[in-house]
């Protein structure tokens, strides 16, 4: 769901940390689904499942989480592409783009 132009962020008070979101979306989505004893941690005989991203998703400010600031060289945290996927351990996808 998108949030209102004018007002920049749907629901400021239900956001979310960038610690929550990844939480979120890594350990918490494994135990919800009962996978937990395989994934969404690195732990020694895990599947190694990650990515890497361009932009260190914890450094972004979080006026950009939304939004681009045409003014600036921030990017909204939604944005910041994926440089490679590893998924059990091999690469499965590698951008062709630099790291800047």
């Amino acid at each position: 769901m998108e949030a209102d132009p004018e007002k920049r962020i749907l629901n400021a008070s239900e956001c979310l940390t960038v610690d929550q979101a990844f939480r979120a979306v890594t350990c918490d989505a494994a135990w919800q689904c009962h996978a937990d004893k395989w994934t969404g941690d690195l732990s020694v005989g895990k599947h190694a499942d990650l990515i890497v991203l361009a932009k260190d998703p914890f450094t972004i400010k979080p006026e950009a989480y939304e939004y681009a600031d045409t003014s600036t060289s921030t990017t909204p945290l939604r944005d910041v592409p994926v440089l490679m996927t590893i998924c059990g351990g091999i690469v499965t996808f590698r951008s062709e783009m630099k790291n800047e």
